[in-house]
């Protein structure tokens, strides 16, 4: 039985990220700051979870934030990766909307799996980046992207590359979908999504200094 533990939107070394996700304990922002709470969130990280070949540490997008990787950026992001990653966990990345931008980097960090789209894992948890549409309880979605912001019952993300995620999702469980992926964008109000079954995972969902880690039971 292998543990999987799930974070998100980490934004390591982005500087402005605390003031706009409220992580207080580093206000005002600076570069030292932003430097520091990267240093305590990977420490805090490999402290709570075990070192085990089976443990799984799922990341659900936007590990890094910047306009730039500088040479010196890209060598801590290296050390950051190396300590979540530990000596046995295997360590995957669902690609958020951050860190395309830096997709050629990222894959050389040491992640085990990168994901372009959500991942359905267990026949049962849909882990994404942004919220993606359900309209199965038989279904959770995992999400990053909406930090403090929680995903209200009127919410839901029917975009192109969100349509075809869902839906890939239902034929890797071999499930037939249950709503017609042609939905015209005028007949959008007419879906309600049940807001629990999507689960915040953003590192600044609930407060910052409780690390946001959900642990999900993986076969």
């Amino acid at each position: 039985m292998k543990k999987a533990y799930i974070t998100s939107d980490l934004h390591l070394l982005h500087e402005r990220i605390i003031k706009n996700a409220e992580r207080t304990e580093y206000m005002p922002f600076s570069r030292t700051k932003a430097i520091q709470m990267s240093w305590d969130i990977v420490n805090s990280i490999n402290q709570q979870i075990p070192d085990d070949n089976d443990v799984i540490l799922w990341n659900l997008g936007d590990i890094y934030f910047g306009p730039t990787l500088s040479t010196k950026d890209l060598s801590l992001l290296h050390d950051f990766v190396k300590i979540m990653k530990g000596k046995h966990r295997r360590l995957n990345l669902v690609l958020g909307n951050h860190d395309r931008p830096f997709i050629q980097t990222i894959m050389n960090l040491g992640f085990d799996y990168i994901y372009d789209y959500p991942v359905l894992i267990n026949q049962r948890y849909i882990l994404s980046h942004e919220p993606v549409f359900l309209s199965d309880n038989q279904f959770i979605n995992i999400h990053g992207h909406t930090h403090q912001k929680y995903v209200g019952s009127d919410y839901f993300c029917w975009v192109l590359e969100n349509k075809e995620m869902v839906v890939k999702a239902y034929k890797d469980a071999r499930r037939k979908c249950p709503f017609n992926p042609e939905l015209k964008k005028e007949n959008w109000q007419q879906l309600i999504v049940n807001p629990t079954q999507y689960k915040n995972i953003c590192w600044d969902a609930n407060n910052y200094k409780v690390l946001n880690l959900w642990k999900v039971m993986d076969n």
